[in-house]
C-alpha cells in the first residue's frame, strides 16, 4: 500500500484495463484465520492458535482497505486464501467449526465481490466437514449458503479479467481438492495451481492415500506441462508446505509413501525442477509463521522460491498478518511485504523484503545462509520480539 502507484478509483469501478505488461502489480494472500466467532480475542488462551471475532473484524477492515483503496493506491489484482477457515476443535465440535468456516467463506466472498477482486480458495487441514486432516469435501462450501455455487473461485465482474477455473483442471476437485485457475482471465497467461497438500501429511489417514497422492502429483505434472506448452506462467499454492516441521522435529510430508520409487517430497522437487522456467514461485502457510524456503534439485541447485504466509490468527507467538506480493510485467515476483498488526495497536505496519532491479528469487538466491536466517528471524513472528526457539526451515532438499 506504500509501495505501488495506482490508477484512479473510477477506472477500477468501470473495469477498465488497469495495467500494461510493463507495469508492476500485486496480489494479496490471507491464511489461517481459525475463527472462533463465539469469543473475543482476549478470551482465547495465548497458544490456542485461533482468532476471535474482533481480530477477524479488524483484519477484514485492513483487507478491504487494500482491495478497495480510497486513494490512488493500486489495489491487488487478486486474492488468495491459503486455508484453515475455522477454529481448532475436537471431532465432536465439527458442526460449530463448520459454522465458523461458512462465516469466513461468506466474509471473504463479500469482500472480493465488493472490491471486484478475484478470489481463489486453497484447502486447509481444518476445513474438512468430517474432521481435522480428513478428506477435502465440497460440502464445505454449502456452509456459505449464499455463495456455495461460486466456490472455489470467486470471479470478478470484469469481463476482461474475470477469474475462471482452467477448463478441465477440476476433474479431481471433488475427490482431492486440487484444481487450477486463471486469476486474470484466460488471456492473462498466469495459472494458479492449487494443491491439497493436507493429503501428503502424516496426519491424513485414508485407505487409498498412496494412490491419491500419486494421482495428485501426476495431475500437477500435467498442469505444468500445459503451462509450458501454452507459454503461461504458474504460481503453485498449498496449505501444508514441504520441508521440515521444526516444532515436531519431523518432515511435514509423509516419507513412507512411495511415488515412482521415491518420497512425495522428492517427486515434488523433481517436478518443480523440471518446469522451473515456468514457475514464478510457490506459496504455503500452516505454521502461522512468516518466512522463505529455498527449493533444491537433486544436483543441489536452488530451483525456486517458496514463500511462507503468516496467519491472521494471532495466538501462536505471532501478530495477525497478511502478505502482499508484487510482480512485474513478466510475472516475476519482485517483493514480499508482510502487513501485521501489533497486539494492542490500531495501525498496521509493514515489512518489505526485496531489492530494486532484482526479482525476489534473485534476491534470496544471492543471500548467504546467515543473511537469509537473519531476514527470516526478523519477520518470523511477524514483528514480535519473541525469540524463535526451534530453528528455521529455509532449505528444502530431497529426503533420503
Amino acid at each position: 500500500m506504500l509501495i505501488f502507484n495506482c490508477p484512479t478509483r473510477l477506472a477500477l469501478l468501470l473495469c477498465l484495463p488497469l495495467f500494461t505488461t510493463a507495469q508492476s502489480a500485486s496480489f494479496l494472500v490471507v491464511s489461517d484465520i481459525h475463527l472462533d466467532d463465539a469469543k473475543e480475542q482476549s478470551a482465547i488462551r495465548p497458544l490456542a492458535r485461533d482468532a476471535g471475532r474482533d481480530t477477524w473484524a479488524v483484519s477484514q477492515q485492513e483487507i478491504k482497505s487494500l482491495l478497495c483503496p480510497t486513494d490512488s493506491t493500486r489495489p491487488p489484482r487478486f486474492l488468495i486464501f491459503l486455508g484453515d477457515l475455522p477454529m481448532h476443535a475436537s471431532a465432536t465440535a465439527i458442526p460449530k467449526t463448520m459454522t465458523d468456516a461458512g462465516q469466513v467463506l461468506g466474509d471473504l466472498r463479500r469482500l472480493a465481490v465488493a472490491c471486484n477482486t478475484p478470489l481463489i480458495y486453497v484447502p486447509g487441514n481444518n476445513d474438512s466437514p468430517d474432521s481435522d486432516y480428513a478428506n477435502f469435501s465440497e460440502r464445505l462450501f454449502q456452509y456459505d449458503s449464499d455463495g456455495a455455487r461460486h466456490w472455489p473461485v470467486i470471479g470478478s465482474n470484469c469481463s476482461q479479467n474475470k477469474a475462471v477455473i482452467t477448463p478441465g483442471s477440476d476433474d479431481l476437485l471433488a475427490k482431492l481438492g486440487c484444481y487450477s485457475a486463471w486469476p486474470l482471465g484466460p488471456q492473462g497467461r498466469l495459472r494458479v495451481i492449487v494443491l491439497n497438500t493436507v493429503l501428503f501429511t502424516w496426519n491424513h489417514k485414508v485407505a487409498d492415500r498412496s494412490e491419491q497422492c500419486k494421482e495428485e502429483l501426476t495431475w500437477l505434472g500435467h498442469q505444468l506441462h500445459q503451462v509450458r506448452t501454452g507459454g503461461e506462467s504458474a504460481l503453485i499454492v498449498m496449505h501444508v508446505p514441504p520441508g521440515n516441521d521444526v516444532f515436531r522435529k519431523t518432515t511435514f510430508w509423509d516419507t513412507t509413501i512411495a511415488i515412482a520409487n521415491t518420497t512425495i517430497q522428492n517427486n515434488f522437487l523433481d517436478t518443480i525442477d523440471r518446469y522451473r522456467a515456468n514457475i514464478i514461485g510457490l506459496l504455503g502457510s500452516h505454521t502461522h509463521m512468516d518466512g522463505f524456503k529455498r527449493l533444491y534439485n537433486r544436483g543441489g541447485q536452488f530451483t525456486n522460491l517458496f514463500i511462507s504466509v503468516p496467519a491472521v490468527a494471532p495466538s501462536l507467538l505471532n501478530n495477525s498478518a497478511l502478505k502482499l506480493i508484487s510482480y512485474d510485467g513478466k510475472f516475476h515476483l519482485t517483493r514480499s511485504t508482510t502487513l501485521y498488526l501489533p497486539s494492542g495497536e490500531q495501525q498496521w505496519r509493514s515489512i518489505p523484503v526485496g531489492a530494486p532491479g532484482r526479482t525476489l528469487k534473485q534476491y534470496i538466491a544471492g543471500l548467504s545462509d546467515d543473511q537469509l536466517d537473519k531476514i527470516v528471524g526478523e519477520i518470523y513472528n511477524t514483528g514480535k520480539t519473541v525469540p524463535n526457539l526451534f530453528g528455521y526451515d529455509t532449505d528444502v532438499r530431497r529426503t533420503r
